[in-house]
């Protein structure tokens, strides 16, 4: 029978002491990035595995970050999910999911059963302000991290797509085209994605002397139908216009539809931009549509980044906003010619 690997085995291989082979093997030990790069090629090398068990023991920690998510399967939740549990797993921790399905009760029971596990730390990804008003009201032991939620004074820290960037990416691309005459159609005021990206919209038009196509965003609801019915109302008052900004991929399907109904070609006419770059996949459409995607995925990644952070007792940055990209489709360049 071969001989197993200790961690001494992997210290010496990798010619460094075996405390900081330990450190450099560990979730968040303090060695540089070179020597635990290395540390880790050898383990890999010599098929070494720690007793998860036995470094709990030693270390205090579990090496398990807790995610409480409010639905874990939503469009706009799994991707986060899944970016955090790639981040984490490359630092061998392991994730411990809980879909507490949005009740109050529920929310309880799995917050009791995390604090029992005795999590390093804790993801917080919530469609609603619920999860973590209860998750703040319960004063969970270990460091938490909210996502896909709106930061608050005593709800940080938070890591989320950026809002505004992504209004001021869909009107500088349209900009960008020689489009000058542009709505915005975009879901209600009250909320705060909604608020922000307007914001990023209108101050991108101020800055090149313009404002959205009558004199404000359009506000509605995040659907096709809302689509349809903005730009019918704007051709129904004479407004004339050549670029369209959706607040989400739903309102751009409607907006297109209504100009074909009109008889306006996209993007010949009216370009049109829409956000979460969904259209394929979620709606079932081929519309080829430029859209703005939040990146969720990377969203998820910087929360595992600050929740290594958070379990290595370092300062963390209150709000954490990753940009989004545009993905540039026939529905504002004919040729798809980047």
């Amino acid at each position: 029978m071969a001989k197993k690997v200790t961690l001494s085995d992997v210290a010496a291989a990798a010619g460094v002491s075996v405390g900081t082979a330990s450190r450099a093997l560990g979730a968040t030990g303090r060695v540089s990035e070179s020597t635990r790069e290395r540390v880790r090629a050898t383990a890999e090398r010599l098929d070494f595995h720690p007793d998860a068990l036995a470094r709990s023991f030693v270390t205090g920690r579990s090496a398990t970050v807790g995610v409480l998510a409010e639905q874990a399967v939503g469009l706009f939740s799994m991707p986060v999910i899944i970016g955090a549990a790639e981040r984490l797993g490359e630092h061998g921790i392991a994730t411990l999911m809980h879909n507490a399905r949005a009740t109050p009760a529920d929310l309880a029971a799995h917050l009791k059963r995390l604090k029992a596990r005795r999590v390093d730390a804790l993801l917080v990804v919530g469609d609603t302000p619920d999860i973590t008003d209860l998750a703040e009201a319960l004063e969970f032991p270990a460091p938490m991290i909210f996502t896909n939620v709106e930061p608050t004074p005593s709800r940080r820290p938070v890591v989320t797509s950026d809002e505004h960037q992504a209004g001021v990416i869909a009107a500088e691309h349209l900009l960008g085209l020689g489009r000058t005459r542009i709505a915005h159609i975009t879901a209600s005021a009250d909320l705060p994605a909604v608020a922000r990206r307007a914001e990023g919209v209108v101050e991108s038009l101020a800055q090149s002397g313009l404002q959205p196509v009558g004199g404000r965003p359009a506000y509605g609801s995040y659907s096709q139908a809302w689509g349809r019915e903005a730009v019918r109302h704007l051709l129904d008052a004479g407004e004339s216009f050549d670029g369209v900004v959706a607040g989400n991929d739903e309102i751009a399907i409607g907006a297109m539809a209504a100009l074909a109904d009109a008889g306006l070609r996209v993007p010949e006419d009216v370009a049109v931009v829409g956000h979460d770059n969904h259209q394929r996949h979620v709606l079932g459409t081929d519309l080829d549509l430029t859209s703005v995607d939040p990146r969720l995925v990377d969203v998820g990644r910087a929360a595992g980044d600050a929740l290594l952070a958070a379990i290595a007792g370092e300062q963390l940055e209150p709000i954490v906003r990753v940009p989004g990209a545009l993905a540039v489709g026939r529905s504002t360049v004919p040729d798809r010619s980047r």
